[in-house]
């Protein structure tokens, strides 16, 4: 979710928010597997749990934190949850 990342940065760390407003292309993301779809099945993801279970453990981490930190700029109006920031 790269635009969802970069509103994120925009909303948490205020330099990246101020290279942003200074050069507005900053902020354009461009997502180079657009045209391929990522899918684990059932079975592959238990299977990668199994084999690397910290890193299974740190991603769950960082991705529950990353929505954390997100909704909680939405919340404070920072972020529309249309994926547009708003300062």
């Amino acid at each position: 979710e790269p635009q969802k990342t970069i509103d994120l940065l925009r909303c948490r760390v205020s330099w990246v928010h101020k290279a942003m407003k200074a050069n507005p292309s900053l902020g354009k993301s461009v997502h180079a597997n657009k045209g391929y779809a990522y899918n684990i099945s059932d079975a592959g993801d238990t299977a990668i749990r199994k084999q690397f279970p910290l890193d299974f453990e740190l991603y769950e981490y960082g991705r529950k934190l990353f929505e954390e930190q997100y909704s909680d700029c939405v919340a404070r109006g920072l972020i529309y949850s249309t994926n547009t920031y708003n300062r």
